[in-house]
């Protein structure tokens, strides 16, 4: 019993010290849903459940790593796995063979730049050997 909780102290440790550079993911990890942010202050993280919104998809002409979006008549992106609402993208290269991806509902898509279906990538699990080509 004393190595499963030496584990579990381990990867709570883990967490915390990813916490200061990303809250928002350690946030989501931790309450294990989308729509949480993490704030860090002093020795601490608060989590915080952000407000459901209603987006729509933006075309855009560039890809980005988070999902280009229109707010309220305002164009602004969705940071990845949060689904946090961001003023700002960080632009990458439109590479059809490695395209940013996005799962909106049970279907996945790809930008390259506009938003298209795209296959289900393989999903990595523990003890599992990927079938990667």
């Amino acid at each position: 019993m004393d190595s499963k909780c030496e584990l579990e102290r381990k990867v709570i440790e883990n967490t915390l010290s990813i916490a200061t550079t990303q809250p928002a993911e350690v946030a989501r990890k931790i309450m294990k849903s989308q729509g949480w942010t993490g704030i860090v202050r002093g020795e601490i993280i608060y989590l915080v459940k952000c407000l459901r919104v209603m987006t729509e998809l933006r075309k855009t002409d560039d890809c980005y790593e988070q999902l280009p979006v229109t707010f309220q008549n305002q164009s602004m992106f969705l940071a990845p796995r949060t689904r946090i609402l961001v003023a700002n993208g960080k632009e990458v290269q439109c590479d059809g063979r490695l395209p940013p991806m996005f799962k909106l509902g049970d279907q996945w898509y790809r930008s390259i730049p506009h938003i298209v279906p795209a296959a289900t990538p393989e999903i990595l699990a523990p003890k599992m050997t990927p079938a990667w080509k």
